[in-house]
């Protein structure tokens, strides 16, 4: 491991299901419960693949569950928190330090990629450069001059000693045939959530001699700490018993620090995030799942865990009216984003609430008051969702990636990418006996597949991104099979990209076209016409 000393800060993680197998690198934060940091696109298979095995360094672990926290997820990254293994296994420690801030680099800068694949018996370290650095609205990313192959996503990078960013894919290497390693940059929000996790014992010595101090110091304290409460959101880290919060906050008084608030049935998603667009981190949005028994809820606290306002799907509104007509209660909040969607500097609040067993799903945009300022109904799950100003657009354009269970389909439901402009989000998904035009979307692409007996892609990925540096942003979109699109405000593919997955499952075999939903409707959704000749970018 040479000067960074991490060999024990870094894992191999398989997932293996009878359908695939999947391969990266996890960064350790915590030993008990073993919790480590993956990629999104890795811990997907948890979700989706029934029989999951997880393998940590070729020992099989117990039950997995990936943890999402809301910076973390920004950064493309989730938590993993594993049961006992099945056999003893080496001693795992964490990662030794992690940095207060995000680092900056410039192209250039010295760096060092640190992975360890299966089999191996001990850790690699490779050094190299920056070559390429991006400020995008997602955190950016970095290009080094490393050599990485498949199975290396989630190997940490480092600056200075430091972690830096996250290996997400690679880039192939002109005149080469190999890849260098391409990472995604640490957020500060993203630290933060990480510090949290990442405790050892001797904090708690310190801990104890802080508190011993500020007691000391107390009368002073409490005269400076009256005039006020409202301290800002530091952090939230959901407990074992997957119902409570714990929310940390920057506080002068240690007894302020934190506060916990418990929802009535598990939590699905929590989200940090300030009222105004220029204020500090100030609220805490809570997204609970839908029981057997009872509705899901969405919760709005402020930084003090005062509940502002809460909102569930009201029962028996989602019906359909057929020869049996059937009422869809019982919606889980699954996805809370803040936009600014109306450019008034205060932010509002973009909520996905989906059925507990069949497939409506409900997207409402709500004020920091609580009040309703736009719906649309989804014939399907909303997978991910982002929200951001796009090319040379003057309003917000939300995009968001769903399954559209209403459209026939001969092995899976049809997967889909779609937009909206600003606040202009009413009406509901398109459907064959409704048509495009029901909605307010302002486009809506159907996947298609290139082996849809064997492979449904999914976008599990969307970002607002400075492409190729010309200052002018695109939607990114990640698709579970590897394959990578870029859009522009109006819908236009204006680029592609294929991805680890993609390069070693298919190779140079051209993307399948996608479909406007007018041509799905027509009945053209089985076109293979290429819209590229074979992509050589991975990210």
């Amino acid at each position: 491991m040479g000067r960074f000393g991490l060999a024990r800060g870094i894992v191999s993680v398989e997932f293996r299901a009878p359908r695939l197998t999947e391969t990266c690198v996890g960064i350790i934060l915590k030993r008990k419960p073993l919790t480590l940091l993956v990629p999104q696109h890795a811990a997907q298979m948890v979700e989706d693949e029934p029989g999951l095995v997880v393998l940590i360094d070729g020992v099989q672990f117990g039950a997995v569950m990936a943890v999402p926290e809301s910076h973390l997820t920004d950064d493309h990254l989730v938590i993993l928190r594993l049961s006992k293994p099945q056999e003893s296994m080496r001693e795992l420690k964490p990662i030794p330090r992690l940095p207060r801030v995000a680092w900056r680099v410039s192209p250039g800068d010295p760096v060092a990629v640190v992975s360890r694949l299966p089999g191996q018996d001990a850790s690699t370290t490779q050094r190299g450069k920056a070559i390429s650095v991006s400020t995008d609205l997602d955190g950016g990313t970095v290009i080094t001059d490393i050599p990485v192959q498949s199975g290396q996503s989630g190997s940490p990078i480092f600056y200075k000693k430091r972690l830096y960013a996250v290996v997400q894919g690679h880039k192939r290497d002109v005149g080469s045939s190999g890849f260098s390693a391409i990472g995604i940059p640490l957020t500060s929000g993203a630290l933060r959530q990480l510090r949290r996790i990442h405790r050892i014992k001797w904090r708690a010595y310190l801990w104890r001699a802080a508190t011993l101090a500020l007691l000391m110091a107390a009368p002073l304290i409490l005269l400076l700490d009256l005039g006020g409460r409202n301290y800002p959101v530091e952090g939230v880290e959901v407990l074992e018993d997957q119902q409570t919060i714990r929310v940390h906050r920057n506080a002068v008084f240690p007894a302020r620090s934190s506060w916990t608030f418990t929802t009535q049935t598990k939590i699905f998603t929590t989200r940090t995030f300030s009222s105004d667009t220029s204020d500090p981190i100030d609220l805490v949005a809570v997204g609970s799942a839908a029981t057997t028994d009872g509705n899901g809820a969405l919760y709005v606290l402020n930084s003090s865990g005062k509940l502002l306002w809460q909102y569930s799907v009201p029962e028996g509104e989602c019906s359909y009216e057929g020869p049996d007509e059937e009422t869809f209660d019982r919606f889980s909040t699954t996805h809370i984003y803040p936009s600014d969607l109306d450019l008034d500097g205060k932010n509002e609040l973009i909520v996905a609430f989906a059925h507990q067993t069949w497939y409506p799903a409900k997207i409402m945009v709500f004020d920091i008051g609580g009040s309703v300022l736009a719906e649309y109904w989804h014939p399907g799950y909303v997978r991910t969702l982002v929200s951001g100003l796009v090319g040379e657009e003057k309003s917000p354009i939300t995009v968001i990636s769903a399954s559209n269970n209403s459209l026939k389909a001969s092995w899976w439901n049809p997967q889909v990418i779609f937009a909206f402009r600003g606040l202009e989000i009413e009406g509901q998904g398109p459907t064959p006996l409704l048509g495009e035009s029901a909605g307010s979307q302002i486009w809506y692409w159907v996947i298609n597949n290139i082996d849809p007996e064997v492979f449904r892609a999914k976008a599990t990925q969307l970002a607002v991104v400075d492409q190729n540096g010309d200052g002018i942003t695109e939607i990114r979109a990640q698709l579970s099979d590897g394959r990578f699109y870029y859009f522009s405000a109006a819908g236009d593919v204006v680029g592609t990209a294929a991805g680890d997955i993609y390069l070693r499952d298919y190779g140079d075999t051209p993307f399948p076209k996608l479909n406007s939903i007018q041509e799905y409707l027509d009945g053209l959704s089985v076109p293979q016409d290429s819209e590229s000749s074979g992509p050589e970018t991975g990210l």
